[in-house]
């Protein structure tokens, strides 16, 4: 059995930072379509256990099949996907777990996934996968939103909608903030 959460889908572009004339500006890059933003997968065993590998790739599942690298099949571009993958796994969006599901009985399973704090917002796939004798015999897919709610929803929303009245209040906010400051440790 694995379940796999992934979403939201986007477009990213990978840059490499070379020296030059004693800078490091971004010399290289390369450009991945249709990449999800957070993606976890948790078996019962490791993947190569369930399945063949060419059936897990043709699925999507594991981490080494995420970027497809198809356009250009070169060692420069799988070294930036390869670098995506990591900085993604570094920053806690890109993880597998093997010991995650848990089995109360033969009908029932359960799991839960970690989140960090930074997950983007947006469209989520939940998809749970059940292997036999290294087949799929049964696929489950269900649809899954991230929002922002309270304070932060609100702070974020003032900052698209009203971009200039929201500058104005933080400058207003910096003004005061640096005023009470200046009141309460004043040396006299």
């Amino acid at each position: 059995m694995i379940v796999l959460l992934r979403g939201p889908i986007e477009s990213v572009t990978t840059r490499r930072k070379d020296r030059l004339l004693g800078l490091w500006v971004n010399r290289a890059q390369a450009t991945f379509a249709d990449v999800p933003a957070f993606y976890a997968l948790h078996a019962i065993a490791p993947l190569a256990q369930l399945a063949e590998p060419r059936m897990l790739a043709g699925l999507g599942l594991g981490l080494s099949t995420i970027i497809a690298v198809t356009e250009v099949d070169t060692a420069e571009r799988r070294d930036f996907a390869t670098a995506l993958v990591r900085l993604r796994r570094d920053q806690g969006h890109y993880y597998e777990r093997f010991d995650q599901i848990g089995r109360p009985s033969t009908t029932v399973f359960r799991t839960s996934f970690d989140l960090p704090a930074n997950v983007p917002i947006g469209d989520y796939m939940v998809q749970v996968y059940l292997f036999r004798s290294g087949e799929l015999a049964a696929f489950a897919s269900l649809p899954m939103e991230i929002i922002k709610t309270g304070g932060e929803q609100l702070i974020f929303d003032a900052s698209r909608d009203s971009p200039w009245l929201y500058g104005l209040v933080i400058i207003l906010v910096a003004v005061a903030a640096g005023w009470l400051g200046g009141v309460v440790f004043r040396r006299d």
